[in-house]
């Protein structure tokens, strides 16, 4: 009996031994994807460090205002196919979902609360707003999952900073019925295209909560193209970074707070 004993302690402990490797390897997997997905955004093999780290290439406010890929449904960079495949697939998305539905990101923004979020703000010069782009700003996301911060150099020159983007226009919650969005999501136009936005959320990065600055027009929209058509617009405003939960619990990680705004031509 007594040997029966030992035999079963030590088999036990065997098996927590193998299953605590297990978990280690599956732990040190998953840090190097993360490390792969950040490697391949920067096109770097080395993993940016901060700016005044060592041993890597620092993630600077560059990455965020370089000149942005062609994006699908904008403007004359879009063909006729790509702006009716844009439409098709938010008609598709809001008459399988109903139009009471509103589009979340796929992430946790509250698990990033500790990075803070009421960083010094730069003033804005909107004689010569920066060129966002959501490349930049997925580069970010994935810097603040590796290290748990915001990357210094980042916030130094672009938090608080005038910026341009175009996006595609989401609600985040009921549409008045004149159209007058007092805030609204803007979207990746290429995450938008893919396909439902419902089904598969797009990411932190890909969403940007616009809010309308105090004293500027809100933007104005069809009502109806909403739920039915892409809704392209350029936005000028402030932007911000840092966790944030509105009064009507809309959560985010990046905003801009709208001062100017225009419709995209198609």
């Amino acid at each position: 009996m007594k040997q029966f004993l030992c035999f079963l302690l030590f088999t036990l402990l065997a098996v927590s031994a193998c299953t605590k490797k297990q978990e280690t390897a599956d732990t040190a997997g998953k840090k190097d994807v993360i490390t792969e997905n950040l490697n391949k955004e920067s096109g770097s093999e080395n993993p940016p460090a901060d700016a005044k780290g060592s041993g890597g290439q620092a993630l600077t406010p560059t990455d965020l205002t370089a000149p942005p890929a062609a994006l699908p449904g904008l403007g004359g960079q879009a063909g006729l196919k790509e702006t009716t495949e844009g439409a098709f697939q938010v008609k598709k998305s809001y008459t399988e979902h109903g139009r009471q539905i509103i589009v979340k990101n796929a992430g946790n923004a509250a698990a990033f609360k500790k990075a803070g979020s009421n960083f010094a703000q730069v003033e804005p010069n909107w004689d010569a707003p920066y060129n966002l782009n959501y490349q930049g700003l997925r580069k970010v996301n994935l810097y603040l999952t590796m290290y748990e911060k915001w990357p210094k150099e980042v916030l130094q020159q672009l938090n608080g900073a005038a910026v341009t983007i175009s996006g595609m226009v989401m609600p985040t919650g009921p549409v008045p019925q004149d159209g007058r969005m007092i805030d609204f999501w803007l979207a990746n136009p290429t995450v938008v295209m893919a396909g439902c936005v419902f089904c598969n959320p797009p990411t932190l990065a890909d969403l940007l909560h616009v809010e309308t600055m105090s004293g500027s027009k809100p933007l104005v929209v069809d009502r109806e193209q909403l739920y039915t058509d892409i809704v392209p617009v350029t936005v000028t405003g402030r932007l911000s970074f840092g966790y944030k939960k509105t009064a009507d619990g809309v959560e985010s990680l990046f905003q801009i707070e709208l001062y100017t705004w225009q419709n995209v031509e198609r």
